[in-house]
């Protein structure tokens, strides 16, 4: 199986006729088999933002000229010394989820995961919305081949610095 990655669709309420013709742009295509899990599958979409540092610097703003060039200094010797830094958000923010086909499937491969889905859920859950019920199930437990795709079908991803 193939999946496709694309670069989420930046929305304007401003201008609601541009934002609808926005073209999809595909930044990544992975195989997987159907026995792999989506944990793994989570593990292998790459996005810049996972590799940013989380927080807020303005504070240190005067000293982010240098510090931001200067994460392995040289010593003396000529080998490098690696300055201490902030976990990057890939680190910081582990909870992430898949929405499948009326489904959440949540990671909690580590103990500090957290069921980011359950706002949505919640939401979801008041019946003037007219929306949901919703399933949750572990993304770790859940292999491709059990999953009932549509072909074609755009489905959602939702990961840790996004939500929080």
């Amino acid at each position: 199986m193939a999946v496709r990655i694309y670069r989420p669709i930046k929305s304007s309420t401003k201008n609601v006729a541009a934002s609808m013709t926005t073209v999809h742009r595909f930044v990544q295509e992975i195989h997987m088999l159907g026995s792999n899990r989506l944990c793994q599958l989570r593990d292998l979409i790459k996005c810049s933002g996972d590799y940013m540092e989380p927080g807020e610097f303005s504070d240190k703003i005067p000293h982010m000229k240098n510090e931001a060039f200067s994460r392995v200094l040289p010593n003396s010797k000529g080998a490098g010394v690696e300055a201490t830094r902030t976990p990057i958000a890939l680190e910081h923010y582990k909870s992430a989820f898949f929405f499948i086909e009326d489904c959440f499937y949540n990671d909690n491969r580590w103990q500090d995961c957290q069921d980011i889905s359950e706002v949505i859920r919640h939401w979801s859950s008041d019946p003037k919305r007219k929306i949901g019920p919703f399933k949750t199930a572990v993304m770790e437990e859940t292999c491709i081949k059990d999953l009932t795709l549509r072909l074609g079908m755009e489905y959602s991803i939702s990961w840790r610095n996004l939500l929080v």
